[in-house]
C-alpha cells in the first residue's frame, strides 16, 4: 500500500483548510449592519400645488445620517401606484447623505395626499413622508 488512511485525510484536509479560512475571513470582514441607526430628513411633506391632469411631478427628500452607525434603507414603500420611489440603495456613513425620489403620476381630478414609508435599520423605523396637492380636472370645450 502506497499511502495509509492517515495520510489521505491529511491531504484532504489540506485541500479544504485554505478555502475554507478564506471563506470565513471574507464572511467577517462584511460591515456590521447594527439595528441603532438614526435618519434625519431636510422635510417630510411636500405639497406640489396644483397639477394638471395626467402631469407627472417629482420631488427629491434628502436626508442625512446623524448616527455613529451605517443607515441602510431597506426598503421605501408607497401608498398607491400613482407614486414611485427610487432611493441611495448604498449604505450612508454617518454624517453623509442619501435622498429618495418620490414621482407622483397625477391621473385622477381632486386632492390627494399620499404615504411614503421609508425603512431603515433603526429604532424609529419607517419614517413616514408625505406629499399632496390638487389635480385640476380636465375641462372638455
Amino acid at each position: 500500500m502506497l499511502f495509509s488512511d492517515k495520510d489521505f485525510k491529511t491531504r484532504e484536509m489540506k485541500r479544504y483548510f485554505i478555502p475554507c479560512m478564506l471563506s470565513l475571513f471574507f464572511a467577517c470582514s462584511e460591515p456590521v449592519i447594527r439595528n441603532d441607526a438614526g435618519i434625519q430628513f431636510r422635510e417630510q411633506e411636500h405639497d406640489f400645488g396644483i397639477l394638471n391632469h395626467k402631469e407627472a411631478v417629482d420631488h427629491c427628500f434628502s436626508f442625512s445620517n446623524p448616527g455613529t452607525t451605517m443607515l441602510v434603507i431597506s426598503n421605501v414603500k408607497t401608498s398607491c401606484g400613482c407614486t414611485v420611489a427610487e432611493w441611495t440603495k448604498t449604505p450612508v456613513k454617518p454624517g453623509k447623505s442619501g435622498m429618495i425620489d418620490i414621482r407622483y403620476d397625477a391621473g385622477s381630478p381632486g386632492v390627494f395626499h399620499k404615504e411614503i414609508k421609508v425603512y431603515y435599520n433603526g429604532p424609529g423605523s419607517p419614517a413616514v413622508l408625505k406629499i399632496k396637492g390638487e389635480v385640476k380636472s380636465v375641462v372638455k370645450p
